[in-house]
């Protein structure tokens, strides 16, 4: 699976994105094994960034009369708002969201192979097939959040944050600039075992950092006065 994904990488860019895939590698990291901790900055910070940018091309999109920067920046403001008071639902939407995406690439990529191109009937039932594990991966991830917060924190993060990463070293790998796929096992089974062991540890790591900080702070106040 990763030898076919790297296929899909340019061969060849300028140094200038060279550093941008290697500050992408790191802050991928960065997500792993520690994005939890940060969470409702990033969370509140992204949408403030989301809500800029469809704030100022949405009177383009609608074809209003509305002079866009007014537009990014209520857009701006009730994103950042709702990331900062609706953080864990947030989560909640980006792990279903990562989930739902790995589970379309994966299952297209399982179906594929035995897809009949020319017969309807295999293109509806590979649309069906398709249909119910992406949704079900992305109301699972949803779920999971609400119901256990802290776990769909670290595992949002955990998954975001090795995806970010992966992409990066395949593109770094695809340049020329590393050979460590040929120490990557060649099953697409022990690939995939290899990256739910990354998810774990890298879930675990934030679990032990939240966990800390969370003692940390709680010493850190005053003996209420009896």
């Amino acid at each position: 699976m990763l030898q076919e994904l790297s296929s899909l990488m340019p061969h060849q860019v300028g140094e200038f994105a060279l550093w941008m895939v290697m500050v992408g590698l790191a802050l991928g990291g960065g997500l792993w094994l520690a994005g939890a901790c940060f969470s409702r900055s990033i969370i509140t910070l992204s949408l403030v960034a989301a809500g800029s940018f469809v704030g100022k091309w949405l009177p383009g999109w609608m074809g209003w009369s509305i002079d866009p920067m007014a537009t990014a920046v209520g857009g701006a403001i009730v994103l950042g708002i709702s990331g900062y008071l609706l953080h864990q639902y947030w989560v909640g939407i980006g792990l279903g969201m990562v989930l739902a995406a790995w589970t379309a690439m994966l299952t297209w990529k399982d179906i594929g192979h035995s897809l009949n191109w020319r017969e309807m009937e295999g293109w509806s039932s590979a649309r069906l097939a398709l249909s119910f594990a992406v949704w079900g991966a992305g109301l699972t991830g949803i779920a999971a959040t609400w119901l256990w917060p802290k776990v769909g924190q670290s595992l949002f993060y955990s998954i975001t944050g090795l995806t970010l990463a992966l992409a990066m070293a395949l593109a770094v790998a695809q340049m020329g600039r590393g050979d460590w796929l040929g120490w990557v096992p060649a099953e697409n089974w022990a690939q995939y075992a290899s990256m739910a062991a990354l998810v774990l540890v890298g879930a675990v790591v934030q679990w032990r950092l939240g966990s800390g900080s969370s003692r940390s702070s709680r010493s850190g106040e005053p003996e209420a006065e009896g």
